[in-house]
């Protein structure tokens, strides 16, 4: 595919695709099965996001629960994104594809399945379940702060999400989240490896 229509193909699924989860911090009631959101990690993502799936590697930076989370999130599919790499520093959106750079709003805009690793809001429900493997994760409702619920207007419900992690030596992993917006998109990603990296 040659650069110009990859670079439509990123602007028109930008379109499509969900605005990311924005700033501030979880309250203490789910701290503890959350505390992956904080230290830098890498995974390896699939789900769907409005409709479309996406295969994606990510790397994490620490995040002190305020502001933009450093992160490098490559796609891998759908075809049309592979080999384009969605990176935030220092508040700085910017798409990028070989020596093809945007900034601003497509950027962000794809950033969705890098962005449901660092979740505000108020936690309002925390259960079990099972794990395949055995042990039980645990499953967090949240309900997102104002300004990370995708554009919410005056009468509609706030933006959720469901978590489910799982605890190993007392450290929280992902295992995945899903996001409902107000306006009834949805997303889903999952966790197919994760490693938390050492600290800076």
């Amino acid at each position: 595919m040659n650069i110009k229509w990859k670079l439509m193909a990123i602007i028109l699924l930008s379109v499509l695709l969900l605005a990311g989860c924005g700033n501030g911090g979880i309250g203490s009631a789910g701290a503890g099965s959350l505390d992956y959101q904080y230290c830098a990690s890498q995974m390896s993502l699939w789900g769907d996001v409005c409709g479309t799936a996406f295969r994606a590697e990510l790397t994490l930076g620490e995040w002190d629960g305020t502001g933009s989370r450093p992160l490098t999130l490559v796609y891998s599919e759908p075809e049309a994104l592979r080999g384009v790499s969605i990176v935030c520093e220092g508040g700085v959106w910017a798409v990028k594809y070989e020596d093809l750079t945007l900034t601003g709003s497509p950027a962000e805009r794809l950033s969705l399945p890098a962005q449901v690793f660092s979740l505000t809001g108020e936690v309002t429900f925390i259960g079990t379940e099972p794990l395949p493997e055995g042990g039980n994760a645990s499953v967090l409702s949240v309900r997102l702060a104002s300004e990370d619920n995708g554009g919410k207007d005056a009468g509609q419900s706030p933006a959720t999400a469901r978590v489910c992690a799982a605890h190993d030596g007392g450290k929280s992993r992902p295992i995945s989240v899903s996001l409902d917006l107000p306006d009834g998109r949805s997303a889903a990603v999952n966790v197919t490896s994760y490693v938390r990296l050492p600290a800076e």
